[in-house]
């Protein structure tokens, strides 16, 4: 059945009436929000969710605010620190505390060593500390000089004299003969009995002396352990109830109390640095203080429930935390304080939002992530040891467990993607939020009116009149191409308003009006439509070759679109087909010159199953066809030329001539059926303006679109002017032999009579060229 298309037919019959009422935009997504409520609820590990949230939405912030008024619920999580670790020094111990009392922890700790460092300076100040260690080595020196005495006598005794020369403890031994020092040249003129008898004390006496030394050294060593052990029970009762207040105050805390007892004892080993005076202490993490002191890396204590965090840029040390080093004397050190928290850490016990795009991107962050998920702890390590060849020493933090919901942010494409080549997505992301890209249409307005109010508030822009919000109603219909549909596009719509109240603002109005917001769409066409009016040039100069007068065989006027990120427009394409004897069927040369893609391809075989069902019944299909898109070099992918193609070859067989200021689009199927395409609203303004440019709108040109497309027929005002003014037609068709009546002007029946009687005769002309 083929109907012309008035204007009441196209023109979106929207008014004031619709944009009266607002609706919330949570009643637009039912499915998606119960979705994700339904994650947040639940506290299993693995029901981490994936939201499939396209871009133009801009819902980030609206997602964000739902997961923290959901967090304000619950409690605050812990704060976390790392300290030292006393017996072993590169694996710092992870300590989680209530967030309300991580600032006293850190107070204690800070006034603690304060507090031990003052005490110790007056403990080896005090004068019964210095009495007592005076008395100790008072008692030792009387042994040592006892132990030389006895040296010195032995060393008569056997007829010699001991000087100490440099270093301690060295001796030069002088043998006496004749009451004087016997000198090295006496001792050569000696008989060589007397030397013998000299040489035999001397080793006599060196064994006395090493005897008397062994004792003085064990003497010092004494003396030396006395002291020290004098000197740490001092300091262990001086600092023991520093530390007995604290842990008797952090009883609960096993973690804490091992951190005390082990810093109390290795104060008591190391108390020297306590007594060095700061300006004689190494900087950095050389200083030997700093592994008294607490690195808290999560601080949530201003928090009021569960911590959001929006990671936007998940980098690897981003989510894991990082150990940073400082550069002294041409090498890198680090400390337990040079720890610091990823993003991980601060969303621990709550949420942390992730764009899935920006994840993906990062190297080892994806991979990062699962492993902290699947194996609920997060480690933070160098990630660069991966892949060098020498392994060097650094700090291993202990792992801090990990509890916290994980929200990723992309699209249903990439999460498909995930689904098939990721074994472990399925198993850790099991909850799938898919928001809705379209509304229906009283739906659609009146989240168009919301939304209009609410970016005018959020951005300080001038309202918007009723005409002016209708305009933008009619514009997000046309970019959805559909009249029953609307797509929510507030990425465009944003746009738009910003645009339309800086031209408002340069006009001096105090209100956004219709006009502006056409002039706001108007400009946005323009700013990417130069590559349309490349082409539309093109076609004017005869650069690209197309009739739209008069009528020609095997000739149509097909429709394409060309699309761009934010730009589509329509052009025609010249569609030939030219026929002749042989059995070789229909050969498509786009497909036969790899510009062919898949779906196309179908499509000619669709048309050859047309003609089978249609024509073989009655006569062989003995013939050669060959179809092409003239001047195409870019490919051709789609069916939706089917019914243009198909008029073309039929068109060469039977030699009747094609209208050339008629388009056709429209898919097609065995039966002859005409289905509906896409691109409709630019393929026939496209058809418009290469007339019109051409001067040739004479009122019978127009286009030809399948009926179900009816509801896509969303056109600009100056072609639904043309229209109405009856320069320009839609037909909408169901079948093919409605195309073939409206483009040939002859009856379908007629059309194809005249087919098979040409199939007839070039079977006829086979079999005689075969007989020859």
């Amino acid at each position: 059945m083929i109907k012309k298309l008035t204007i009441s037919d196209i023109e979106p019959k929207i008014t004031s009436k619709d944009i009266n009422n607002n609706v919330d935009y949570p009643q637009l997504q039912n499915r998606a929000y119960e979705a994700l409520n339904l994650g947040l609820s639940i506290k299993h590990p693995n029901y981490n969710i994936y939201i499939s949230l396209p871009t133009h939405l801009e819902l980030e912030n609206e997602i964000i605010k739902l997961v923290s008024e959901f967090a304000k619920k619950e409690e605050a999580p812990y704060d976390w620190f790392y300290v030292y670790n006393f017996k072993n020094p590169s694996n710092p111990i992870a300590i989680s505390l209530e967030s309300d009392k991580g600032d006293e922890f850190l107070e204690d700790n800070e006034k603690l060593i304060k507090n031990i460092k003052s005490s110790l300076k007056d403990l080896f100040e005090s004068e019964n500390l210095n009495k007592q260690k005076e008395e100790i080595a008072s008692e030792y020196n009387r042994k040592r000089e006892e132990l030389i005495n006895n040296l010195n006598k032995k060393a008569n005794e056997l007829g010699f004299i001991i000087q100490p020369i440099q270093p301690p403890h060295v001796f030069n031994i002088i043998p006496i003969f004749g009451g004087e020092p016997l000198t090295p040249q006496k001792y050569n003129s000696l008989s060589e009995d007397m030397k013998a008898y000299i040489d035999s004390k001397r080793r006599q006496l060196e064994e006395f002396i090493a005897q008397t030394l062994r004792e003085i050294n064990k003497l010092d060593k004494e003396l030396r352990e006395k002291l020290e052990e004098i000197d740490k029970n001092a300091v262990r009762n001086t600092i023991r109830n520093y530390f007995n207040e604290l842990e008797l105050k952090y009883q609960n805390y096993e973690k804490i109390i091992d951190y005390f007892k082990n810093m109390e004892e290795d104060i008591i080993n190391n108390f020297q640095v306590f007594l060095t005076p700061e300006n004689q202490l190494p900087p950095g993490p050389l200083n030997p203080l700093r592994k008294y002191k607490v690195n808290r890396i999560v601080d949530n204590k201003k928090l009021k429930g569960a911590p959001v965090i929006y990671e936007k840029n998940p980098t690897y040390y981003n989510l894991i935390g990082r150990i940073e080093k400082e550069a002294f004397m041409g090498a890198f050190i680090t400390d337990v304080l040079n720890i610091t928290a990823g993003s991980l850490h601060l969303a621990n016990g709550g949420y942390i939002i992730i764009n899935a795009y920006d994840l993906l991107k990062e190297a080892f962050s994806y991979e990062a992530l699962k492993r902290v998920i699947k194996n609920r702890e997060i480690i933070i390590e160098d990630i660069g040891e991966r892949f060098s060849l020498f392994s060097t020493k650094t700090l291993r933090p202990q792992p801090i467990p990990f509890n916290a919901k994980v929200i990723i942010i992309g699209d249903s494409f990439l999460y498909y993607l995930l689904q098939i080549y990721d074994i472990d997505f399925s198993e850790i992301f099991r909850v799938f939020v898919d928001f809705e890209t379209e509304a229906k249409y009283e739906d659609g307005i009146r989240f168009i009116v919301s939304k209009i109010e609410e970016i005018i508030n959020e951005n300080n822009l001038l309202k918007v009149s009723e005409l002016g919000i209708l305009e933008i109603i009619k514009f997000l219909f046309r970019i959805s191409e559909d009249k029953q549909k609307v797509l929510l596009n507030v990425k465009i719509l944003k746009e738009i308003l910003i645009e339309a109240n800086y031209l408002a603002k340069k006009e001096n109005l105090n209100i956004i009006d219709e006009k502006t917001i056409k002039q706001a769409i108007k400009n946005r066409y323009y700013r990417y439509s130069k590559i349309e009016e490349k082409l539309r040039e093109m076609i004017k100069r005869g650069i690209l070759i197309f009739d739209f007068q008069g009528e020609k065989i095997g000739v149509v006027n097909g429709l394409s679109v060309i699309l761009m990120p934010e730009y589509s427009f329509g052009i025609p394409s010249r569609i030939t087909a030219s026929v002749g004897l042989g059995k070789s069927g229909i050969i498509d040369i786009e497909k036969e010159t790899g510009l062919g893609g898949r779906i196309h391809t179908k499509a000619v075989l669709i048309i050859g199953g047309y003609i089978l069902e249609k024509y073989g019944k009655d006569v062989p299909i003995s013939l050669q066809v060959r179809l092409t898109f003239e001047q195409n070099y870019s490919g051709v992918e789609g069916d939706s030329a089917s019914c243009a193609e198909l008029l073309a070859i039929l068109s060469a067989i039977a030699e009747i001539p094609i209208k050339q200021n008629i388009a056709i689009t429209g898919s097609l199927n065995q039966k002859g059926e005409v289905q509906p395409v896409g691109g409709i609203p630019e393929k026939i303004e496209g058809f418009y303006y290469s007339l019109k440019i051409m001067g040739l709108l004479d009122g019978k040109c127009g286009v030809i679109i399948p009926r179900r497309n009816l509801d896509n027929v969303i056109l600009n005002e100056e072609v639904l002017k043309s229209i109405e003014n009856n320069e320009f037609n839609i037909w909408v068709v169901d079948s093919f032999d409605d195309v073939i009546e409206i483009a040939t002007g002859m009856k379908a029946s007629d059309f194809h009579d005249k087919v098979i009687e040409k199939l007839k005769l070039f079977n006829k002309k086979l079999k005689e060229s075969e007989n020859e």
